[in-house]
């Protein structure tokens, strides 16, 4: 999904850092972007619109105190969510247990083996 939201995003304006080989690579601006994207589909925003209004805010207010600030709520956000996640492994002592958060999407999960 990473491949086609960066791909309509850059066909609507939005620029990615490329390496020599035309890779993209992600920064956490970029980052933020996805976010935002992902929150307006979460809400049934329509994905065109959600594309257009991601590239309107982000994709040419460069790094600054907005972005910033987005990033430590994030930051903080993942961080309750791992103190959650743990809290939750350690109802279950004795199982085969293993918490992990996703890092890019900062979404959490709980799998039990």
């Amino acid at each position: 999904m990473v491949n086609k939201y960066a791909r309509t995003l850059e066909e609507a304006g939005y620029a990615f850092a490329k390496d020599e080989k035309e890779h993209r690579a992600f920064v956490n601006h970029d980052k933020v972007a996805f976010c935002a994207l992902l929150d307006f589909l979460n809400r049934g925003i329509e994905y065109q619109s959600a594309i257009n209004a991601v590239v309107e805010q982000w994709a040419y207010s460069g790094v600054g105190d907005q972005v910033n600030g987005v990033l430590e709520e994030v930051r903080q956000a993942q961080e309750r969510a791992d103190q959650q996640l743990t809290e939750i492994a350690g109802l279950f002592r004795g199982w085969s247990c293993t918490a992990s958060t996703n890092d890019f999407l900062g979404y959490s999960k709980l799998t039990m083996n």
